[in-house]
């Protein structure tokens, strides 16, 4: 057996590689010193803080806890495995890499990838364990999500597959990690419950709904406001300004007057009046003050970030989803104002059952043509009246009914 001689230093670089079979036992030691200081940023357990140990490990045919060992070596974490790794052998070699991205390498080695390896830190020790995810049909026909240590992104794609509405989910979202189990009486119930548990772990994580779609996201830009609720020194843009009773859109416009940030506000958001009164108050900040202001007489109203631009969306701001979905699910139905161009009826319809809260399904022998219409502030009822004369140009025995005081549907058959 020939011993083999590992190099690492504080530093990264990927040039990976895995490989299952037997492997030779090595020796390791230090070869430089540790230069990184701790960061002061928020305890997250899914993150390393910054700066990072930034780790250099050569070796072939390395066990994965002798991997793990010789990456966590000069940091200032400890390991702990959790979980139960058949044998499986490494090879790496990397120059100035992350520890956390080496980390994810070296787990990357396990094949069992239906329960995966993943990782929580837990101030100087991360802990490695394995994720387990069960969401489905018990045999009393209850549905049931039990959940160890999984990710919130494999586990929310999971549930839209079951509530069958489109989504998408930012890269950016973290890895959170969830344990829980719940019997939900629809699978859509379970959303806020889940949502308001990984906001417990990293209050940035919320969502909207755009034309149907669920999109996952976090807020990575600070609002600039310290724990006692004044403005911190890197609070970016101050905004003085006093504005009653403006329409959202407008009041939206003067808020972000002269900023970086470009507002976009999605055609599902009603246009609200709002009061703002602002003294030297960051911009994010007041931007979250006129959203909960309208979510509190309104729809809730969230905001996502893209590249320079604010999308102001239907959802619940951060530690919201709980109240988002008591606002979805309260007995009044809501109003709504959309104006839709060439929209597929089905979308058409998922945005109307959106904005107002009620239940609206389309028969099986209906196409999905495309319709244009614009409503504002009206009841479903005015609504679908709207949808079913833009329909009628193609089909023209288009209708709907109402089924009960909530629920409609669009149908072929004689006009209302």
């Amino acid at each position: 057996m020939t011993r083999q001689r590992l190099t690492w230093i504080l530093t990264a670089t990927l040039g990976l590689s895995v490989v299952i079979g037997a492997a030779a036992p090595y020796s390791a030691r230090a070869q430089t010193r540790r230069t990184t200081r701790r960061s002061t940023g928020p305890n997250l357990p899914h993150q390393i803080p910054k700066p990072e140990p930034l780790v250099t490990l050569k070796g072939q045919k390395l066990t994965m806890s002798r991997a793990l060992r010789a990456a966590f070596q000069n940091t200032p974490y400890k390991y702990r495995l959790s979980a139960r790794v058949p044998l499986t052998f490494v090879n790496i070699d990397v120059k100035r890499q992350p520890l956390s991205k080496v980390l994810e390498f070296i787990l990357s080695a396990d094949k069992n990838t239906r329960n995966p390896l993943v990782w929580r830190r837990e101030r100087d020790t991360i802990t490695i364990v394995r994720e387990s995810i069960t969401m489905g049909v018990n045999d009393e026909a209850e549905k049931v999500i039990t959940l160890s240590e999984a990710r919130i992104g494999p586990v929310l794609a999971r549930l839209f597959k079951l509530m069958k509405t489109p989504y998408r989910i930012q890269p950016n979202v973290p890895p959170i990690l969830i344990t829980l189990t719940m019997r939900p009486r629809k699978w859509e119930n379970a959303l806020p419950d889940l949502m308001d548990r990984a906001y417990q772990q990293d209050r940035r994580i919320t969502f909207s709904i755009v034309k149907g779609t669920y999109i996952v996201h976090i807020h990575q830009t600070p609002i600039g406001l310290s724990s006692a609720g004044q403005a911190t020194r890197n609070a970016g843009r101050l905004v003085t300004l006093a504005s009653p009773d403006t329409p959202l859109r407008e009041a939206l416009a003067k808020v972000f007057e002269g900023s970086k940030w470009k507002i976009e506000v999605a055609e599902e958001v009603k246009d609200t009046t709002v009061n703002i009164s602002a003294n030297k108050r960051p911009e994010l900040a007041v931007l979250r003050d006129v959203l909960r202001q309208v979510s509190a007489i309104s729809s809730p109203i969230t905001y996502r970030e893209g590249r320079g631009t604010l999308y102001v969306e239907p959802g619940p701001l951060p530690g919201q989803a709980k109240l988002y979905a008591r606002a979805l699910d309260s007995g009044e139905l809501r109003r709504t104002s959309l104006n839709l161009t060439q929209q597929k009826l089905s979308d058409a319809i998922k945005l109307l059952a959106q904005s107002t809260g009620a239940k609206v399904t389309i028969a099986k022998n209906v196409p999905d043509i495309r319709i244009s219409f614009t409503v504002n502030n009206v009841t479903i009822e005015e609504a679908l009246r709207a949808v079913v004369a833009s329909g009628r140009v193609e089909v023209p025995n288009l209708t709907f009914r109402k089924v009960d005081e909530r629920t409609f549907q669009i149908r072929l058959g004689s006009t209302n």
